[in-house]
Formats: structure tokens, C-alpha cells, sequence
């Protein structure tokens, strides 16, 4: 007769589990903006108007004729850009970033302040898959209130 100490698998399996959906930031993990000194990676993403964004003038609320006012963020589909939008989409709104592409940018106040912004091409889901640029300030690896 042997004397085998015995471990119950399943919640060893559970506990495993648990590990690595926490790490992989399924269960709220760490905000990270899309201005942040390391771009978010392809794939999904959200757009938001974080408190950058709205000061930057680049969301705020909307009202389409005839419709139901909303929290916006503006876009644009031809290339990387803060003003003469082409498009937009609700807060919180799920993208999916195709590519990220850093941008030199001047302060119309000051000519001489230039800086450096992460613009990202990414797919709107709710909008028929529309692939428009959105400026850091205005992505996200999360929703945010």
C-alpha cells in the first residue's frame, strides 16, 4: 500500500485560471491612453473622451438632428488629424487599432511648441467597421467614465 498524497485538480485549475485572466487585464486591469509613452498594440481598443481629449477640443457632446444627444469622439478618415473632422463616434466606443503612427504637432497659440502625438487608424465597430484616425488622447485600452 502506498501512501500518495493527493491534491484536488480543479481548484488548483481554478486558481491558475483566475491568474492569468487577471494578468492578461480581463478583469479591470491598469488604464493605459493611447498618448502614453508606449503606443497600445493592435487590436482592441476603445474610444474615449478622457479629460485630454475633451481639452484638446477632440470630444464632447452631440446632437444630430433628430436624434438623442451623446458623448462624442471626433475622427477623421483620411489621415491623422485634430480639426476639419470627417467622422465621429460615441464614447466608449469598441475599435480595433490596425496601426499606430507618431505625429509632429504645432500649438496654433504658440508656433514654437512642437510635440510629438500617436495618431492610431483603427476600425469602428458600431460604425459598420468605418476605419478612421483617432488621436491618442482619445484611445484607450478600457472605457472610462
Amino acid at each position: 500500500m502506498h501512501n500518495k498524497l493527493r491534491f484536488p485538480a480543479f481548484p488548483l485549475l481554478i486558481i491558475i485560471t483566475v491568474m492569468l485572466l487577471s494578468g492578461c487585464g480581463l478583469f479591470g486591469g491598469e488604464l493605459q491612453m493611447g498618448d502614453s509613452a508606449s503606443p497600445l498594440p493592435p487590436g482592441p481598443a476603445y474610444a474615449v473622451c478622457s479629460e485630454a481629449c475633451l481639452n484638446q477640443g477632440q470630444c464632447g457632446e452631440a446632437k444630430p438632428v433628430g436624434q438623442d444627444a451623446f458623448v462624442a469622439v471626433l475622427a477623421n478618415s483620411s489621415g491623422p488629424a485634430t480639426q476639419t473632422h470627417t467622422n465621429l463616434t460615441a464614447a466608449n466606443s469598441e475599435v480595433t487599432i490596425l496601426e499606430s503612427r507618431p505625429e509632429t504637432m504645432q500649438l496654433v497659440a504658440d508656433p514654437n511648441s512642437l510635440f510629438t502625438l500617436q495618431f492610431y487608424n483603427v476600425t469602428i465597430t458600431a460604425r459598420d467597421n468605418a476605419v478612421v484616425w483617432i488621436p491618442g488622447w482619445c484611445i484607450a485600452n478600457q472605457t472610462i467614465e
